[in-house]
């Protein structure tokens, strides 16, 4: 009974979500309260599927747990983003061969601890087993070896899933302590008495083994001078012009501009709209009701109810509404259209921007769905990293002289040129996106030197004989592709070229496109030593930097594809060494996770150009395992295009 009044005394705290949902924060993921107003209206249905996770998927967490989502294997043992085992030996040590005397002791602390007081030592047991080995079977993390098609369910974990477990690295890590002592009183049991003071004293050196996993994980663990989250949404915020709606795509957009926005109070008026959580009813409300969004739907068009209809419980809002982009009624939930299924969100994002009229701007962290009917992608204009919608289609869709502005004198990137600042796969992918927005910026100057210099060779041959209305109109067209630029400035969008990219090179170092394209024009405009230059500088930044952090991906893969580069533009085949380190640095890359579809990427990219077959095919086919993958146009096409090698 004291464990249960202890447990509920825990549980407790629970009751405070329903009660901070009640006053209407601006952040209320689920909406818990489900319009609560007093404790006598409060709807315990709502709450309860908000504890059981419900908001992932119609199944309790209960339910989901016997159905796996993964192999044991995978889920026990060592695997990208949810491997239990893989968590469980970094915790404590660097390596696996260093981890086997902390295991040794947890387990000699456990057995101690039963023995000599099994009161103590039982529960202690079944808590380190319940967190560990009950939270493995609870949470059935998906290792995406199990994708199922019909429901999209199962892809690998997005993210390391190691904070579940924390609970148990806590009691194994007091079991270790345990070991320690058990142990100690080994150590003074077995000498003689006259022994005993001196065994004690030097066997509590043992205590020194704390400093191991100190020591291994201070630096991945360490944040200090880290500001990727604040600087990544503090230049998504600065790309948007006042009073926007910002459309982003999932966590790693949308959580650091709360931050910003809510805590550190930086442009409130930028109205956040995230797609994914668009596809629920609670957060289409909140966008309408609390942020004022524009839309043309009431409440009752929006919010979910249930129906009984031939012994089926069908969920949909009460009334239909206008979907304007498509020309027809329809009720706000998903449902199969034009040969596929039309999700809540896209209708959504339709329907804001057809509501917004153009006078309110709408921009995207990434560019508008492709399949929308109102063309949006072809109404983008980017803005330093951001793409915002204009009322007519734009030949040339880049805001460069904005961009550019933005990259040299609005944007922020402190601490992005350390090595000594850890991040992992996930913060370098994130970034990946500053770093293309750049180029960018980069490839326009470049094709504005490229149009002027046609503009300028075409204006000297006016005054001769051979020129006509054909000409005329090709020169003409070619002005309007200057989008109001001067031809004379070639200088100066060369220049820019080059500054945007050493102003990369020199804030976001790690970006190893910027030493490709800045080497790659400098060789076109005759500088080849130069470009070289760049070429180096750049191997020695990516090793310095997968030196600092070798387990990430990214670094690794980038270095490798850089050496490539480096050997390419030599044209000296014989370089082997520096070849196959570039080859074993991006299948090392990839075998790390091959469902990484960026890893996967860049490796298919090097094994085409050196027409690698057999090994295109088994990359693809390692990427294939994960299910959700056999849909890629480029899984598809090179397993159907080798299949003598594909068995």
């Amino acid at each position: 009974m004291l464990i249960l009044g202890v447990a509920l005394l825990g549980f407790s705290v629970n009751g405070f979500i329903p009660v901070r949902s009640s006053v209407n924060p601006r952040i209320d993921e689920n909406n818990p309260s489900k319009g609560m107003t007093t404790l006598a209206n409060f709807d315990m249905t709502t709450f309860v599927n908000f504890l059981e996770r419900k908001q992932y998927g119609s199944m309790s967490m209960t339910e989901r747990m016997f159905k796996r989502r993964g192999f044991f294997e995978n889920q026990f043992g060592r695997h990208h983003n949810m491997g239990f085992w893989s968590y469980f030996e970094e915790q404590y040590s660097p390596g696996r061969v260093v981890f086997i005397p902390f295991f040794l002791l947890g387990a000699l602390g456990v057995y101690f601890t039963m023995r000599k007081r099994l009161d103590v030592g039982y529960p202690f047991l079944v808590l380190l087993l319940v967190s560990s080995v009950g939270l493995i079977l609870y949470m059935n993390f998906a290792d995406g070896m199990k994708y199922d098609v019909a429901t999209g369910d199962a892809y690998l974990e997005v993210r390391n899933r190691d904070y579940f477990f924390t609970s148990a690295f806590v009691f194994f890590g007091l079991a270790i302590g345990l070991g320690v002592s058990a142990l100690m009183e080994l150590i003074r049991t077995s000498v003689s008495k006259e022994s005993q003071a001196g065994a004690v004293k030097s066997s509590m050196a043992f205590g020194l083994l704390a400093l191991v996993p100190f020591q291994s994980n201070y630096f991945v663990s360490d944040r200090s001078g880290n500001y990727i989250p604040y600087d990544y949404a503090h230049n998504i915020l600065e790309s948007c012009p006042e009073n926007a709606i910002l459309f982003t795509s999932g966590d790693n957009d949308t959580f650091p501009l709360w931050c910003v926005q809510e805590v550190h109070r930086l442009r409130r008026d930028v109205r956040v709209v995230n797609l994914s959580l668009l596809n629920t009813d609670w957060y289409v409300a909140q966008m309408k009701n609390r942020f004022g969004v524009p839309m043309d739907l009431s409440d009752s068009q929006i919010v979910i109810e249930f129906y009984k209809s031939g012994g089926r419980t069908i969920a949909r809002p009460p009334l239909a509404f206008n979907d304007r982009a498509r020309r027809r009624q329809a009720y706000l939930v998903a449902q199969p259209f034009d040969g596929g299924v039309l999700r809540v969100q896209d209708m959504m994002v339709d329907e804001i921007v057809l509501a917004s009229k153009f006078i309110t701007p709408v921009a995207f962290t990434s560019e508008p769905y492709a399949e929308s009917p109102l063309g949006l992608r072809k109404l983008k204009e980017t803005h330093g990293v951001v793409h915002e919608l204009k009322r007519s289609p734009l030949k040339r869709q880049i805001d460069v002289d904005h961009s550019y502005d933005l990259f040299m004198n609005k944007f922020q990137f402190r601490g992005l040129n350390q090595t000594s600042i850890w991040r992992d796969d996930n913060s370098t992918g994130v970034m990946i996106s500053v770093g293309f927005g750049g180029l960018k910026v980069f490839n326009e100057y470049v094709g504005l030197i490229l149009i002027a210099r046609q503009i300028n060779s075409m204006e000297s041959l006016k005054s001769t004989p051979g020129w006509d209305d054909n000409m005329q109109a090709k020169l003409d067209t070619l002005n309007q592709d200057m989008n109001d630029h001067n031809p004379a400035d070639t200088a100066i969008f060369g220049e820019r070229a080059m500054n945007i990219t050493d102003r990369m090179i020199d804030a976001y170092p790690e970006f190893w496109m910027s030493y490709i394209v800045a080497a790659e024009y400098l060789r076109k405009e005759g500088d080849s030593a130069t470009a070289m230059d760049y070429l180096f500088k750049g191997e020695k930044t990516l090793q310095d930097f997968l030196d600092s952090s070798p387990e990430n991906v990214n670094y690794r893969q980038d270095l490798g594809l850089l050496k490539h580069e480096i050997v390419r533009v030599i044209g000296d085949a014989d370089d082997q060494n520096r070849e196959e380190a570039a080859l074993e640095m991006i299948w090392d890359g990839f075998k790390s996770n091959p469902n990484s579809g960026m890893a996967y990427q860049k490796l298919l990219q090097y094994l085409y150009e050196r027409r690698r077959n057999a090994e295109l095919v088994e990359a693809t086919r390692m990427h294939a395992k994960y299910k959700v993958n056999l849909s890629n146009a480029n899984v598809k096409q090179i397993l159907g295009q080798f299949p003598e090698l594909n068995q």
